[in-house]
């Protein structure tokens, strides 16, 4: 018996580990080094989907040994912490090029990209804010290119130099 579940320990964890799929793609294979500078303001999300504050309600039954019983209920509100991710893709609404977490002021990082790319921008928001925007599109130039990113009470400014 101990046998039989041991093995099936093995079969199980060598199925998981098999499902693992290959690492998340960042960038291009042999592309240079681009810059990214993004500047995130909280204006920027404050038009999107409000999660914040959401009210919950429970009750509860409990019966216990000796014939005792209890009932109770409760009332709370819960808050999310917005995160707001930056996606580059091949077409609008896509990440399969890189995907980066940002945060509130400025976030730089840095990806491989092939020169002449075009690059697509993608904002989302999730968390107590809730939503997405397609910034725009940029080429990626020859060498050592910054790509600038202000998100503001505006709206996204994209640029690249």
């Amino acid at each position: 018996m101990r046998t039989a579940v041991l093995v099936l320990l093995i079969a199980l964890g060598a199925g998981l580990l098999g499902a693992c799929g290959k690492k998340r793609r960042y960038g291009d294979e042999g592309g240079t080094p681009v810059s990214f500078i993004i500047t995130l303001d909280r204006a920027f999300v404050s038009g999107m989907r409000n999660r914040q504050g959401r009210l919950g309600v429970g009750a509860g039954v409990g019966l216990g040994s000796g014939g005792h019983s209890s009932v109770g209920g409760g009332v709370g509100m819960s808050f999310s912490a917005t995160t707001v991710d930056i996606y580059g893709g091949e077409g609008p609404g896509e990440g399969q090029i890189f995907r980066h977490e940002i945060g509130w002021g400025e976030t730089r990082f840095s990806v491989p990209l092939m020169p002449g790319r075009v690059l697509h921008i993608t904002v989302q928001a999730t968390g107590g804010r809730e939503g997405w925007e397609c910034v725009g599109s940029v080429t990626i130039p020859a060498t050592g290119s910054t790509v600038h990113l202000d998100l503001g009470e505006a709206g996204p400014v994209l640029r690249s130099e």
